[in-house]
């Protein structure tokens, strides 16, 4: 292995290319630190998702990521039902009735071609 002199503080075995007197060293890509859960489980398990987040401070964090809500279907033929929020089950608690299901016939519990209605069906 090659030895690395130094002269006058100056490492010669890196040499800077730009005009700081500091040498930099040859894997100077960032590193991320790694962060411990904070919350129950410590696997990452599908309810168990977090992102790094950089605060203000400069410090990263992790911050939990919610779940993807997928939203109503309809009990007939699957498809989703427009109109209706696609929240999770906790968050259909807070809002009121009328935002929770479409303002039409079968109101958020399917739709006119899928239930058989007027517009069709099977």
């Amino acid at each position: 292995l090659a030895q690395a002199t130094l002269v006058h503080g100056i490492c010669s075995r890196f040499p800077s290319r730009s005009s700081s007197s500091l040498p930099r060293p040859p894997h100077s890509a960032a590193m991320v630190e790694r962060l411990a859960y904070r919350r129950h489980s410590r696997y990452n398990t599908k309810s168990n998702k977090v992102r790094l987040l950089r605060t203000p401070g400069g410090r990263l964090t992790s911050l939990v990521v919610k779940k993807k809500a997928k939203g109503p279907a309809c009990g007939d033929c699957g498809k989703r039902i427009i109109g209706v929020p696609a929240l999770r089950p906790q968050e259909y608690r807070r809002l009121k009735k009328r935002e929770r299901r479409g303002n039409r016939a079968y109101g958020g519990a399917g739709w006119g071609q899928g239930v058989g209605g007027p517009g069709g069906g099977d």
